[in-house]
């Protein structure tokens, strides 16, 4: 009986599905909480520093542009670089 499981185990399918079960496994461990770091935003409500946690790969939470892929338009992109400039 144990050689059929060695077998079965062995199998290109097998080892392809097991792969990609450890990549989807240690993708979510780098997804946790623990690695995030908190938002630190200013809240509206109160003023006080958002502590939701970042978006991964970011700063901000979802909340507050964590999500924002930024302008795509040129004449988005044309805005920002005006808000820029007048901000200096």
């Amino acid at each position: 009986m144990s050689q059929i499981k060695h077998a079965v185990r062995t199998r290109p399918y097998y080892l392809a599905r097991q792969t990609a079960l450890d990549a989807r496994i240690e993708r979510t461990r780098t997804l946790t909480k623990a690695n995030r770091v908190a938002c630190g935003a200013k809240r509206r409500s109160d003023g006080e520093p958002c502590e939701a946690p970042s978006v991964p790969g970011k700063r901000r939470c979802k909340w507050h542009g964590g999500c924002s892929t930024g302008p795509r338009t040129p004449e988005g992109k044309a805005r920002v670089a005006e808000n820029l400039n007048h901000r200096r």
